[in-house]
């Protein structure tokens, strides 16, 4: 039977799960855990974000520097090992002997890449703002059978900001929360957490969107859309 993780556990698990790298076990687990804990859901969407920026971001690190923080890694999760001095031992050894530990400082780990990889990506977009700007375009969402409600400007990178927003303030405990669809047929995947006031909110869409839209969502934000959009643009908008 799977050893059951404590909640402290598995939130020291959400960077890792979010990076793709916990075990079957481990996931099934931490799936369970974001659906019951708003705060932990709320963190994971954070980080998942975090992970999906980096992975559309450019430039990207040299190979030798994951090979540093690979190596890193190794070396932390080692010295929770009963491992004979000067012996290397593989990280895939430790796939079904990790600790909380362990994990909290390949945590830290993967924070100083992303660090390292967000420094890189800050420079690249001042080099890159100009032609982002004026190659961006205005895309209006209208309320369902309704007037333009939303109007953003996204650039060719899929960078933007909502620019005005005529939505009231939704309820106590929601937020809202911006969506993006690839294809017409495709569910909705979530682009951020708006807050309760979205005017002037940078956004981040994947570029290959046809659509966005916002709906009201508890507070934290939903992995799927609770609730009809207040605001969608037109199919093929983007």
């Amino acid at each position: 039977m799977d050893e059951r993780l404590t909640p402290d556990e598995l939130r020291n698990l959400l960077g890792a799960f979010a990076l793709g790298a916990v075990n079957d076990a481990e996931r099934v687990q931490v799936e369970q855990f974001v659906l019951d804990d708003r705060d932990a859901r709320a963190e994971l969407h954070q980080l998942e974000h975090a992970v999906a920026w980096i992975g559309h971001a450019s430039p990207r690190p040299l190979s030798e520097s994951w090979d540093a923080v690979r190596a890193e890694i190794d070396a932390d999760l080692l010295t929770d090992q009963d491992s004979s001095p000067g012996v290397v031992v593989p990280l895939a050894s430790f796939e079904s002997r990790r600790t909380t530990h362990g994990w909290r400082r390949l945590t830290a780990v993967a924070a100083a890449a992303v660090i390292f990889v967000g420094t890189a990506v800050a420079v690249a977009r001042i080099i890159d703002h100009d032609s982002s700007v004026t190659t961006s375009r205005t895309v209006a969402l209208r309320a369902p059978g309704g007037p333009t409600a939303v109007v953003a400007k996204i650039g060719a990178n899929g960078d933007g900001a909502i620019d005005t927003s005529d939505l009231p303030v939704p309820p106590a405990g929601h937020v809202y929360q911006l969506w993006a669809q690839t294809t017409a047929t495709t569910p909705m995947h979530s682009a951020g957490v708006l807050g309760r006031s979205p005017g002037g909110r940078h956004i981040r869409v994947p570029t290959n969107s046809v659509r966005i839209a916002i709906s009201v969502e508890p507070d934290g934000g939903s992995r799927a859309p609770t609730t009809k959009p207040v605001a969608i643009s037109d199919l093929g908008a983007l």
